[in-house]
């Protein structure tokens, strides 16, 4: 099951904003260990890879910001990287919102 949700910024996203992002969206804290430059199917960014702590189905996360807009996607099949995460929200039209 895919998981991702956004949230609209009105400025350059911080770790604290992706942090908090991720704790209103999963109801759990984290903190990123990896960053990784994507390039794929028209989208370029970072995508953040967050550690999450205890939550209940994943271990990790991906989030990344796209025109103030924050989203997150769980680590949990199919998606296993920055790579299949953004190609999961490219392809999905139900996001749900963290404001």
């Amino acid at each position: 099951m895919l998981t991702m949700a956004a949230t609209t910024l009105t400025r350059g996203p911080t770790i604290s904003d992706f942090k908090r992002a991720i704790l209103a969206l999963h109801g759990v804290g984290s903190h990123i260990i990896a960053g990784e430059r994507v390039a794929v199917n028209g989208w370029a960014g970072e995508v953040l890879v967050f550690a999450l702590d205890n939550h209940p189905r994943a271990k990790f996360c991906y989030a990344w910001e796209t025109g103030g807009d924050i989203t997150v996607a769980l680590h949990r099949p199919p998606i296993d990287s920055p790579v299949a995460a953004v190609l999961s929200a490219l392809g999905n039209t139900d996001t749900r919102s963290a404001s």
